[in-house]
């Protein structure tokens, strides 16, 4: 019984992690120092989780579309997908400058 509990905890926190992102207005006022600490020490791991996170649900999106692909012909999703779910995980952790999210800036 814990280990099911256990297991749907984890299952929560990580789609909770792939799903939400830090954004500019709820940033809080921070100095510099403490701004680039707090996205160096928290925000960046989480991103790594939530870009984890997504590679692993790329994979059932992308069957999904697999078997919706007779029917809907857009490819548009594929690459949607992708972008959601690998690219701006990846872009928010090594391409985003430092306390951009945390400051406000």
């Amino acid at each position: 019984m814990k280990s099911k509990i256990g297991r749907a905890v984890f299952i929560l926190l990580i789609a909770f992690t792939v799903t939400s992102t830090p954004r500019p207005a709820a940033a809080l006022d921070f100095g510099e120092v403490a701004g680039r600490t707090i996205d160096a020490v928290f925000f960046r791991p989480a991103g790594v989780v939530r870009m984890i996170g997504g590679v692993v649900l790329l994979h059932p999106a992308m069957l999904f579309n697999a078997i919706m692909s007779p029917i809907n012909r857009d490819s548009t999703v594929w690459a949607a997908d992708l972008d959601r779910y690998v690219i701006e995980p990846f872009e928010y952790v090594f391409t985003r400058p430092l306390d951009t999210d945390v400051a406000g800036g």
